[in-house]
């Protein structure tokens, strides 16, 4: 009985450091789920089926998956909530009242949005005036009610604690 509860310890140390290590280690891992079940038995005899699921996404998926919600922000014209959620040099660039009065009008002219398919992300580092560090330029195939054909681009920073956000936006 001991070994069963010690093996199910066990499983779950192991299981727990792998997803430690494929977090912390290079940034750049590929989509992995994480699956393990262990049944112990405990003092009182009864079984207790153990389930652990943890999900490793690549830094890439992560800034696709921030753009991906940013824009949804804009798309239904959540414009102050985007300037929230962008970094701060996006905020500073640009005051929150004007972002909304920049972006509205476009955005309506363009009229409905369609489609939007996933079409590049593109690594670059950082521009005259940038901040240093790590960006993705995700580009999209957008379609929108009134111009059938715009490639966006929303440009992801990873921020120092490790997380992607909004640091720019683009039509083209």
């Amino acid at each position: 009985m001991k070994r069963m509860i010690i093996f199910g310890i066990v499983i779950a140390i192991i299981i727990f450091t792998y997803i430690y290590w494929a977090i912390n280690s290079e940034k750049e891992k590929a989509a992995v789920t994480i699956k393990e079940e262990a049944t112990v038995t405990t003092k009182e005899k009864e079984a207790v089926t153990v389930k652990k699921e943890a999900t490793v996404i690549t830094m890439e998926e992560a800034a696709v998956a921030v753009a991906d919600k940013w824009l949804n922000l804009v798309d239904s014209g959540k414009y102050s909530e985007s300037w929230r959620e962008a970094n701060e040099y996006f905020k500073n660039s640009v005051k929150q009242d004007q972002w909304a009065l920049m972006v509205q009008p476009v955005r309506k002219n363009l009229g409905k949005l369609i489609s939007r398919k996933l079409k590049a992300k593109i690594y670059k580092n950082a521009s005259t005036g940038e901040p240093q560090g790590q960006y993705i330029i995700v580009q999209y195939e957008t379609s929108f009610q009134n111009k059938k054909l715009v490639i966006e681009e929303v440009v992801a920073m990873l921020e120092k604690n490790d997380r992607w956000k909004v640091s720019g936006y683009h039509l083209r």
